[in-house]
């Protein structure tokens, strides 16, 4: 893969000769050049194996594993971000942007702190029944110190530090076992999955039980 462009900055101001960099990772969402081989590797387990934005998974993830470059200077610039078009992912503020458009990616974007009822540091969503919950539990045999096992996502309402952190930072992780998606009132800065991959939101890494049971969660790699 060679990158060749990403957001405009001070890099477009190099008036040395072009040259391709090993190892210099840019998102470069616009303009990259690839191989037959780097597009297979790009969508072997694509569905599953996202869990971030695509520029991550493609540069960052995949792209170190083989041969890659970044093009100095480069030489395309993203247009929506320099202000030049509208975006039609995020708006950035400009005169042609759809008013429609930028309340709903606001909506999206907007954590809404009043209507937040537990906040969680890192957060497992096992999607299998409650009822499931103490045999999980007696398996994983997780510290209390790292997660507690929880039947439901309501038992989530008992926990105790489950109030909006004063430093900024969550005091607690909780692998919750349900077959119901995640209720709009729980904010988790980490946030995975066990489960099939038709249920998987976009946003919830994949895991499995393997990684769950030797995770730190209070500090997930």
């Amino acid at each position: 893969m060679i990158r060749c462009g990403w957001q405009l900055g001070l890099e477009y101001l190099d008036d040395e000769p072009p040259e391709l960099l090993e190892d210099a990772v840019r998102m470069s969402n616009h303009c990259s050049l690839m191989n037959r081989s780097m597009a297979r590797e790009l969508l072997t387990g694509s569905d599953v194996q996202i869990y971030a934005t695509s520029d991550v998974y493609a540069h960052e993830i995949v792209a170190p594993c083989h041969r890659h470059f970044t093009m100095f200077p480069p030489i395309s610039y993203d247009l929506s971000f320099a202000l030049k078009v509208p975006s039609l992912i995020r708006p950035k503020g400009i005169r042609q942007d759809d008013p429609r458009h930028m309340q709903q990616v606001g909506k999206a974007l907007r954590i809404e702190p009043d209507k937040i009822q537990v906040w969680i540091q890192s957060l497992v969503w096992v999607r299998q029944p409650p009822i499931g919950a103490s045999a999980l539990r007696s398996s994983l045999q997780l510290s209390q110190a790292s997660a507690a096992v929880e039947a439901g996502w309501e038992a989530l309402l008992t926990c105790p530090d489950r109030g909006m952190p004063r430093d900024g930072e969550c005091l607690f992780s909780r692998v919750v076992v349900d077959t119901k998606p995640p209720p709009s009132w729980l904010y988790a800065a980490y946030r995975f999955y066990v489960g099939d991959v038709a249920h998987r939101p976009r946003d919830y890494r994949p895991v499995d039980l393997e990684w769950l049971a030797s995770a730190n969660l209070l500090a997930p790699d």
